[in-house]
Formats: C-alpha cells, structure tokens, sequence
C-alpha cells in the first residue's frame, strides 16, 4: 500500500511542477504607469524582494514576473484523488484518453471540467464569471478497422463548443497510438456585465495521441493543432466576419488514467495551449497580436 501511495504522489509532483510553469503572473505595463504597490504581495518581505527583483525593463515596458504562493488549492485535492484511487483497483481499465482500440458498436463516454490559468491581458476587465471553469462531456464510439468516432461538448454557460471527427488506432502491447481530425462550431452570448455581444465561428484540430498502459493506470500524451476557418463577432449592431484559414496554436496534454472501482476511471490532465485566441474567454479578447500560454488543468471520469 505505502508503495502505491508513493507512486502515486510521484505522479502529482510531477503534473504539479508542470502547472507551476504557468503560474506565473506576468503584466506589460508603461513604464511611468507601474507603482511598487501594483507589484504581486507574497507572503512574506524576502519573498516580496525577490519580486521586486524580478522588474525587467524591456524598452518603454516592464515585465513582472512573481510566483504566488498558495495560488492553486486544489492541487491537495487532486492529491487526495490520486491516492483514494488506488486503494480499489478495477479488474479490466476502461480508459478514455489512451487511444485504445474499440470494437464496433463499443462506446465510452465521459464527463469532467477544465480550469485554465488566464494571462491577465484577458481578465483584468472582465468580470469573474467569464473565467469560470469549463464543463465537458466526451463520447467514443468504434467502428471496424480501428476506426471510432470522438465527439465533446464543452461550456462555461457563456460559450457551447461542439466538436466531432473520426479516429483511427493502432496498438503494439502495452503502447497505441491514435491519429484524428476533428471539426468544431462554437458560439458565444454575452449580456451581461456591461457586454452585449455575439460570437460564433469553426475550428480544426488535427490531432495525435499517443499511450501506455500500465497494470492499473495509463499514461498518455496529446498534440493538436489549431486552425480557425471563420469567426464572426456582433458587439451592439456591428458585425465583422472573417473566413479564411489561420494558424492559432498548439495544444499538448498529458493525462493519467486511474481506476477507480468496476470499470469507473478517474482522469487527471494538463493541457497547456499556446495560443492567439483561447475561445471560452472570447469577450475578454485583448487586442494584442501574439501567442499566450494557457495552462489548464482537466479532470474527468468515465461514465
């Protein structure tokens, strides 16, 4: 037991040191503008030193970056997952992300949320609710050949985002691999908070998982691509549409599978995008011309 408990622990120190990587509050502001009171409060003087200290000037900006402590608290519940979850093992894993192989008419569904880590160049003027965490629901359904089917819908209230593609996989032992492309129509409304504005708009995401299955949980790593065909946004009476294809970014995620008990799976992940437009904060769109990075952390369980 004390074994399992430590491999587990292992594994969450490593996903934690991960997040901590995007943790990081960053600010871009002129330089006359930054006063010593808008720099981070930590917890104690040498830590607030050391933010001070990390003031970079970098021509008419200046950039502070200051790790806060004690910023994310359910870091120590998802500990607590990880080491209840190995106390009941299944008898036969049912994961969902390892892109195993289903045969057909086999289907698995799950359902999880999503909470990202924002840059503030998006929420320093929006409000709360907007940066809410994400809710998904996943669903696989195979085919012959090594073919299933993958469709989600995510949301936040605000914004509904729905995606479908086929899969195909490929498993040698313990490893297997599956390659995808999906397409994807979200829409947004807002009225609230002083927005009245509409969104709507397609994404591609050609995809790559790849996995290992151990005795009693999975491992995999997933890259995606995406390419925004069209967006069309309505603030009051004026709309402005585009639709012509563009490079927004990238995503990895990494992800453990856990049994849980019977055939229930508990999924742990780190998504981090490396993107333009981070679709579910769309009414915080800055106006800036470059790639942030957005970690998010995903939890999930089969159903």
């Amino acid at each position: 037991m004390m074994g399992i408990i430590l491999a587990h622990y292992l594994k969450f120190t490593f996903f934690y040191d991960l997040y901590k990587l995007g943790t990081r509050k960053q600010t871009s502001k002129p330089l006359d503008l930054i006063a010593l009171s808008e720099i981070p409060k930590t917890e104690s003087k040498a830590s607030q030193q050391i933010c001070i200290n990390r003031f970079k000037v970098k021509g008419k900006f200046m950039r502070v970056n200051c790790e806060i402590p004690g910023q994310i608290s359910g870091t120590r519940i998802l500990l607590i997952l990880l080491i209840l979850s190995g106390v009941v093992f299944a008898q036969s894993p049912n994961y969902f992300i390892y892109p195993d192989i289903l045969s057909s008419g086999e289907y698995k569904h799950s359902v999880g949320l999503g909470l990202a880590d924002l840059p503030e160049d998006h929420v320093e003027e929006a409000s709360d609710f907007i940066r809410g965490p994400i809710f998904n629901y996943q669903l696989r359904y195979g085919f012959p050949k090594n073919f299933s089917l993958f469709a989600a819908v995510n949301s936040n209230l605000v914004t509904f985002h729905f995606s479908a593609g086929p899969r195909w996989h490929y498993r040698v032992n313990q490893w297997s691999i599956g390659l995808g492309y999906d397409l994807a129509y979200w829409f947004g409304v807002l009225n609230q908070f002083g927005y009245k504005s509409k969104v709507h708009g397609w994404f591609n995401y050609p995809n790559i998982t790849i996995g290992y299955a151990f005795n009693q949980f999975a491992v995999s790593l997933k890259g995606e691509l995406i390419i925004q065909t069209s967006l069309t946004t309505k603030s009051d009476d004026v709309e402005v549409s585009n639709s012509y294809n563009s490079f927004n970014g990238i995503t990895i995620g990494v992800y453990i599978e856990q049994s849980l008990w019977k055939d229930h799976i508990v999924i742990i992940g780190l998504k981090m995008y490396y993107a333009k437009f981070y679709y579910p904060v769309w009414a915080a769109l800055p106006t800036f011309d470059r790639y942030f990075y957005i970690p998010e952390i995903t939890i999930g369980f089969n159903l």
